[in-house]
């Protein structure tokens, strides 16, 4: 039986901890009761297969669980026992295990059949000869010595196959004094029984995860300047946000009612405990006062909490309780994590959490991407995550799966907030520490909390103890505060009798919404809004954030999708692609005239002939966009879509160009293959601006050191890419016969059809090296020193800065001031470049063999084209996103769908309790109103 494989057991579900795991033969048993009965009366808690292995379980599986948890393993010997191929099995798994074997003779065994395991160690003799009662209490005695080592082996043990089984998830790991003591138990000199190599795996990896955790905590420790204006500017905004904005301001702050909590351990996979009760067991009413920061401070270091509750339990609320004080801790010093709320609503499929996190600090915090990156990894954040039950029900487990895949390979701080009807509907559960329950409201709290309050509430009261629906809402801390709103002052003859909980519940939130419109304002006549556009607006912002999972509103994350009408999402893609199409159009096409053959055959217009030429091509490849938008639909979007559009432009421009340069040599063979290419390049461009989202703009911000480090990236890209340039210039002069030759600053263009036959193909190539050379050398360092100018700049704007003031619709605000800081910039930028350009110009070799069109030569002319260059910077890095808001916002309103003052609109809404106001964007007061605004009709 040595070698046998045995099957992977799983952690014991149901298996408490053991005394001894009893070894034995069917025709042993009536012995084997004797004794396990005698055991149990010395307060030994046995394993024994008759009363442990549940009915329909798998008995093998169980068998070998048992003997994982228990610490000692018994083997009845007898000549029964020895030829059983069961107890030949358990006894190997145990072996295994590194359990201490304690073997018990029943019948004398000949020499030789007894395993080597069990012949080298003392024997306990049970025979019918000898007296029962020593020999237990020399069997207690055993059982007894070593006890705490033996404890700790099984537990180690069970632990190391919890952690094996969960493929080495780092959750499962020590930690803190758990880890200590583990390393102090494997120091010990023990004979048997020793450490198994799994045991001794696990010890390693708890001590390697932990020493990397411990130096992610200590980098906390060590912050520059700048670090700690960033944890300030995060931990204010938190703080601001959601402590002074929501919870300061919540239906509850009134009069505070006291709820009550519940341990439910059950409702979590945890890794530290041993002994699983059931779930009845496992429900815990923790003692009456008793706060969720009082519970979170007791798990110690890598704290993982799951908040349940009913449908406005509090359940928000008690998480931004634990936020506020969390957010204290953390201003006191860096020791502590920034604790940090986010709405797990917005995640999806796409992103693992890690991204996501990145992405919520940047739109929700206006946080860089590069620090959030920085927090996540080194493990600076408390997670904070509300509305669990919010994400789609078809990611809603994988989410679940997703956050404990993170906490593995993170090891973050996370509290979960979730509706307990909708937890426990899900496959996966967290592998969190602990949960606790919110309990509903008693009918004595509920009458003590209206008793507290000073209005006329005599008809709700009446009502409360007439209506058993109307009792099950008011349970809800949420619904028992809107029922005060709604109610007071009316009589019990005035309030509408229902039976079904959720048509009470709509009553309910109808007289909320009339209430509050009626209740008094500081605000002016014009900054309000009639009863029916108001639902309406909230209606339609509702069913959106519904539709997009989303449960904060930021003005400047309005989508074209969030249109009503497919003919106004067209239109919204035919008006942005025309502007695009006319501001890219009239800066590139007077750089495209400056190219010789193009120079030829458009005659070499004035500057306004050739930007009213660009700003027509770039009206047309708008319209083209349009029409294939219509044509693709949404699959425009698409990589195939994106390349059917450039091909078509390409095809059409190409059609275009081959009879407009028709008396230029080369024209319908070189020229118009080029401009195909050339217009199938902008309409990528193009198509890469359209299809992307609205992105907000987050706030530019200098830093020398960064700028510094991108200019020597910048110069070897330029050095590289000037060489290529100067070749490729060579090579279509030596290709299209076509050079320029200046002898004393007189320059004539001269065809070489006309000295084709004095130039054989060596001298052709000779020309083309030479040339390709001299370009090569002069093109890269010009564009060594453009590209080095240009990185530094890139690179010293994405400061390491958070913004300290966060307003309505400030990304599409900063996106204007960005573009014009832009096209200050690469003005700027450029000119000095254009300096050097002119430079290098004073050199006569460079004027014979550059082959650079005359109009560069005339500094006027270039800074006209650096001009359009700048304000193409400006509007297409940032001013897109400025364009494409304004152009949706229009047809919102012309739909509409929201007023064009919205931020006024949305802010009168929170006047009226509807919303509230977190930071830059808005909430609804709760999830509860979001889906009764939703479920209402709009107009079509």
């Amino acid at each position: 039986m040595t070698d046998t494989h045995f099957p992977t057991s799983h952690s014991p579900q149901h298996q408490s901890g053991y005394n001894l795991f009893i070894s034995y033969s069917r025709q042993d048993q009536a012995f084997v009761r004797h004794l396990w009965q005698a055991l149990t009366q010395a307060d030994q808690k046995v394993w024994i297969d008759w009363h442990d292995i549940p009915p329909a379980e798998d008995w093998r599986q169980e068998i070998y669980q048992g003997i994982e948890a228990a610490d000692n393993f018994v083997f009845i010997i007898s000549p029964h026992s020895l030829r059983s191929e069961v107890c030949n099995e358990e006894l190997e798994y145990a072996i295994r295990q590194g359990k201490r074997i304690i073997p018990l003779v029943r019948e004398e065994v000949k020499d030789g059949v007894v395993h080597p395991e069990l012949a080298r160690l003392n024997w306990l003799f049970f025979r019918e000869s000898d007296q029962f009662e020593p020999a237990l209490k020399t069997l207690l005695e055993t059982l007894q010595t070593d006890l705490s080592y033996i404890r700790s082996h099984t537990r180690l043990l069970v632990k190391a196959r919890e952690w094996e089984q969960s493929g080495q998830d780092n959750s499962f790991l020590l930690r803190g004094s758990d880890l200590q003591q583990a390393e102090q138990w494997l120091a010990q000199p023990q004979e048997s029984p020793k450490p198994t190599a799994l045991q001794q795996n696990y010890i390693r990896s708890s001590r390697q995860v932990e020493t990397e955790r411990h130096f992610s905590e200590m980098q906390l420790r060590k912050l520059t300047p700048q670090q700690v204006r960033n944890r300030h500017s995060i931990l204010n905004k938190v703080k601001k946000f959601w402590v002074e904005g929501v919870l300061e301001k919540s239906l509850q702050d009134q009069v505070l009612i006291e709820l009550g909590l519940e341990e439910h351990a059950h409702a979590v996979m945890t890794s530290w405990n041993i002994e699983v009760e059931t779930i009845d067991e496992s429900k815990k009413v923790l003692p009456k006062g008793t706060k969720p920061i009082f519970i979170f401070d007791q798990m110690g270091e890598g704290r993982t909490l799951l908040i349940l509750g009913e449908p406005g339990a509090g359940k928000t609320t008690t998480l931004l309780e634990l936020t506020r004080d969390l957010v204290k801790r953390a201003e006191q010093g860096v020791d502590h994590r920034i604790p940090i709320v986010f709405n797990l609503s917005s995640w999806t499929t796409k992103q693992s959490i890690a991204e996501w996190l990145v992405d919520e600090l940047s739109s929700k915090y206006q946080v860089p991407k590069q620090i959030g990156r920085q927090w996540v990894s080194n493990q600076e954040l408390l997670l904070l995550l509300d509305g669990l039950d919010e994400v789609k029900l078809e990611r809603r487990n994988e989410c679940v799966v997703a956050l404990n895949n993170f906490h593995q390979n993170y090891g973050s701080e996370m509290v979960v907030c979730s509706r307990i009807k909708d937890y426990e509907a899900l496959k996966d559960r967290l592998n969190f520490q602990t949960a606790i329950y919110l309990r509903s409201l008693t009918i004595h709290q509920i009458h003590t909390y209206l008793d507290s309050i000073n209005a006329d509430l005599s008809g709700l009261r009446s009502l409360l103890n007439a209506d058993h629906a109307l009792q099950e809402l008011a349970a809800s801390p949420l619904m028992l505060n809107i029922m005060v709103l709604a109610y007071q002052g009316i009589n019990v003859e005035e309030l509408p009798r229902v039976e079904a909980i959720e048509e009470r519940r709509k009553q309910l939130f109808d007289a909320y919404i009339d209430k509050m419109f009626h209740r008094p304002t500081r605000l002016k006549r014009k900054d309000r809004y009639s009863e029916a556009q108001t639902k309406q607006g909230l209606a339609w912002l509702a069913q959106r954030m519904v539709q997009e999972s989303q449960t904060v509103f930021l003005i400047e994350r309005l989508q074209a999708n969030w249109l009503q009408s497919n003919f106004l999402t067209w239109l919204y893609e035919l008006i942005c692609g025309t502007i695009f199409g006319a501001l890219i159009g009239f800066t590139v096409w007077p750089l495209v005239v400056l190219f010789e053959p193009v120079r030829l055959a458009v005659e070499d217009g004035s500057n306004l002939f050739n930007h009213a030429a660009g700003f027509s091509f770039g009206i047309a490849e708008g319209l083209l966009w349009g029409l294939t938008a219509k044509f693709l639909g949404k699959s425009v979007v698409t990589p195939l879509g994106g390349l059917i559009f450039c091909l078509v432009n390409g095809i059409f421009w190409g059609i275009l160009a081959s009879f407009g340069f028709h008396n230029v040599l080369g024209g319908w063979f070189f020229i118009s293959p080029l401009f195909s290419l050339f217009w199938a390049l902008i309409s990528l461009f193009l198509w890469s601006l359209l299809r992307e989202p609205i992105q907000p703009v987050a706030k530019l911000q200098w830093s020398w050191n960064k700028a510094l480090q991108g200019v020597p990236k910048g110069m070897t890209l330029g050095l590289i890419c000037g060489g290529i340039l100067g070749l490729i210039i060579a090579i279509i002069d030596g290709v299209t016969l076509d050079i320029t030759i200046s002898t004393s600053y007189i320059e004539e263009t001269v065809s070489l059809a006309t000295i084709s036959s004095t130039l054989g193909w060596r001298e052709r190539l000779f020309f083309i090296l030479i040339n390709g050379l001299i370009n090569a050398l002069v093109l890269s360092l010009i564009f060594e020193t453009i590209g080095g100018t240009i990185s530094g700049f890139v690179n010293g704007v994405t400061g390491q800065g958070i913004t300290e003031t966060t307003q309505p619709n400030q990304g599409i605000q900063q996106a204007v001031i960005n573009s014009v800081i832009t096209f200050l910039s690469v003005l700027v930028l450029f000119s000095s470049c254009l300096i050097v350009v002119f430079a290098f110009l004073e050199l006569r070799p460079s004027q014979y063999l550059l082959n650079l069109p005359p109009a560069l030569r005339t500094p006027i002319f270039t800074l006209n084209r650096l001009v359009s260059i700048a304000i193409l910077s400006g509007l297409l890095i940032f001013g897109k996103t400025f364009i494409k808001h304004i152009v949706l916002r229009i047809l919102l309103r012309f739909e509409k769908s929201v007023p064009l003052n919205y931020s006024n609109f949305l802010n009168y809404a929170v006047d009226c309790i509807f919303l509230k106001k977190v930071g830059g964007g808005y909430i609804f007061v709760h999830r509860l109103l979001l889906n009764h605004f939703a479920e209402n009709d709009l107009p079509s």
